[in-house]
């Protein structure tokens, strides 16, 4: 319920107490003289927050909440004095100009003492209807038959709108039934996490790390996990100290990077002069709000191309230039509207690698190959023109239908592909319980090879700046103060890898579900890939390992000759000029060729530990190297990040 002309003085406590045996009675009084005083009472179910009264107007009273829960809404009371509008429109301007139009409902409401037969009540309406303000029709709510007190509305809508004569006062009080929008009622504002990061000198946040981190000696003393979990504790406690988290709704709009502070400043003044315009209908303000409008344009297409120009001419390979293009030429389609959590999707990662797993029976010790069925399958038909042409208009005829909404959780997703590779790895069979540490192979790798700080600084700085929520300082900043903490993951990078032991700081993976084609159905969960990422620092120590394995591996023949994947010098495009060629040469000889391919689900998620530990032992991996991806692959977990939410942590029982 609102009120105006509440009358109560700031001293006065005792009416507001009476008036809160079932309601909140939030009021801001009138501070000097008598009368005045508006209020709301509110329902104490509900949650809300006080608004800060605006500073320096004169005209009006006002007083405003923002209701939080059960649903997100605003009001604000409103009492003017009768008299002459004086600069009344103009405060009330400045006044609504705090509540932007991002959805949330607005209630506007009170004694406004304005006769809307008046002329004057023209300029009032259109700076109202100027803000998307809509007026509830209303008989007369005083006794003199003027309509004085208003109800004005945004994204929401009033019914039932009854005004009931009071022998108690002059005014009539009014009654109506506040219908919300279901996205107002049910759409939850997603947050999001950040730092302001323009501000900070590189200079001076490597000097207050260098002086942080424990000493060199001191540093060096400690286990490996214990000098990680100092390094990033002391990382994001410095961190803290210059620019810390901030909350703030999450980005509904693309995001334009050539937007300067001054261009910000420029659409700001040009808002102003067509809300001006917008009320006044002058000439004069239209020509101004229309040089403006231009000049705005005009300076933000220079500046868009300026920022492709640059961008473009730094891409400094094809694929970078690709990518840039492809933004431009096919923007992402807009995310799919889903209700999964971020738990759904934990449980989803989780079963569906279990299911997987468990279809695969115990391997059979006999030739593969060998067919002790009566019945035989050798070659595959050939397809004729009326066959292709069919399958063709059918899949032209019979397109996908669009995607439904989506009611999934990240939880769902989460749960679903933890189960998928747990499902996966159950069929398959454990290897013998052989010694962990044996090789079979003629050649052996038992160890790594410690890094120099200059290594340690070339991995560093000739990464890309992916960042990743788990890190403790974002990856750009870490290189730009690289020479300050390179003595530090040094020795957390060679600790770790004399030791055998992979930082349990670094086990835990953040995933993010992708939904893998546009025209796939939001609410499955099948439909969705995860992404996992992973610590800068941890991508750095498999970085070291990985260039020494490798380059064992190699040195030593032991890769498939015709693996293509994560191969130095390979890709897709090899692996398909192999299969041509083979396919040719066989044509030529006047050979039949028939080519199947596979394509294995959650390949990556379900491999299974301890086969592939046995596998790497066979080709010659042992000592502290096989004990390093011994713990490296052990006691992982991962959680899910959905729109905002993060799952519960699963644990990995395979993959990596």
């Amino acid at each position: 319920m609102a009120l105006t002309e509440t009358w109560i003085k700031p001293e006065d406590t005792a009416t507001p107490a009476a008036l809160s045996t079932h309601f909140t009675c939030s009021h801001t009084p009138r501070t000097t003289g008598r009368g005045g005083g508006t209020g709301l009472l509110i329902s104490k179910d509900w949650k809300f927050d006080l608004q800060p009264p605006p500073t320096g107007h004169g005209s009006f009273e006002s007083h405003a909440v923002t209701v939080t829960h059960p649903v997100k809404i605003h009001f604000v009371v409103i009492y003017r004095p009768p008299g002459q509008l004086g600069n009344f429109l103009e405060e009330l301007d400045v006044l609504l100009s705090n509540y932007p139009e991002d959805g949330t409902p607005l209630v506007l409401l009170g004694d406004f003492n304005i006769h809307l037969d008046k002329p004057q009540a023209a300029d009032f309406n259109t700076l109202l209807a100027s803000f998307d303000l809509k007026r509830v029709s209303t008989t007369a709510t005083h006794k003199s038959g003027n309509q004085l007190d208003l109800i004005y509305t945004r994204c929401c809508s009033v019914d039932n709108t009854l005004v009931t004569p009071l022998h108690t006062s002059d005014h009539f009080l009014i009654t109506a039934n506040l219908a919300l929008t279901p996205e107002a009622a049910h759409s939850p504002t997603r947050v999001t996490f950040r730092r302001n990061l323009r501000s900070l000198s590189p200079s001076r946040l490597s000097s207050v790390v260098a002086s942080s981190l424990p000493s060199l000696s001191q540093f060096s003393a400690l286990d490996t996990n214990s000098a990680t979990d100092t390094f990033c504790s002391t990382l994001t406690s410095c961190l803290d100290n210059f620019c810390p988290l901030s909350s703030r709704p999450a980005r509904t709009t693309p995001s334009a990077p050539w937007l300067s502070d001054v261009l910000h400043e420029h659409r700001s003044k040009l808002r102003a002069a067509e809300r001006k315009w917008l009320k006044s209908r002058n000439s004069t303000d239209l020509s101004v709000y229309q040089s403006l409008l231009s000049s705005f344009s005009a300076n933000v297409f220079t500046a868009k191309t300026s920022y492709y120009h640059d961008k473009i001419n730094n891409c400094c390979d094809a694929r970078t230039l690709f990518k840039t293009f492809s933004s431009l030429l096919n923007p992402p389609p807009p995310p799919p509207q889903s209700t999964l959590t971020a738990d759904d999707f934990a449980v989803f990662f989780t079963n569906k690698t279990r299911t997987i797993s468990d279809q695969f029976s115990t391997p059979q010790t006999e030739d593969n190959f060998t067919t002790t069925n009566a019945h035989s399958f050798s070659s595959f038909s050939p397809l004729s023109e009326t066959d292709v042409s069919k399958l063709i208009l059918s899949s032209l005829l019979n397109p996908p239908p669009p995607p439904p909404q989506s009611t999934l959780t990240a939880d769902d997703f989460a749960v679903f592909f933890t189960n998928k590779t747990r499902t996966i790895s159950d069929q398959f069979s454990t290897p013998q319980s052989e010694d962990k540490f044996t090789t079979t192979n003629a050649h052996s790798f038992s160890s790594f090879s410690p890094l120099s700080e200059t290594d340690v600084s070339k991995l560093i700085l000739s990464s890309h700046p992916t960042t990743c929520p788990l890190i403790p300082i974002p990856t750009h900043l870490l290189q730009a103060i690289s020479s300050s903490v390179i003595p530090s993951l040094t020795h957390i990078i060679n600790s770790s890898l004399h030791s055998g032991t992979f930082p349990s700081a670094f086990k835990q993976a953040r995933v993010s579900p992708l939904l893998k084609k546009p025209s796939l159905n939001p609410a499955l969960l099948e439909n969705y890939r995860p992404v996992s990422l992973l610590p800068f620092i941890a991508k750095t120590l498999e970085r070291a390992v990985f260039n020494q394995l490798s380059m064992f591996l190699v040195q030593n023949n032991l890769l498939d000759r015709n693996q293509s994947g994560f191969k130095s010098g390979h890709s897709t495009e090899t692996a398909l000029l192999s299969v041509t060629e083979a396919l040719r040469l066989a044509r030529a000889a006047s050979k039949s060729s028939v080519l199947i391919l596979l394509d294995l689900s959650a390949s990556f998620d379900t491999v299974n530990h301890q086969i592939l530990l046995s596998t790497l032992r066979k080709m010659g991996i042992s000592g502290t190297a096989l004990q390093w991806l011994n713990s490296y692959l052990s006691d992982r977990s991962f959680m899910v990040s959905w729109r905002g939410e993060v799952s519960k942590s699963q644990q990995l029982a395979t993959g990596g």
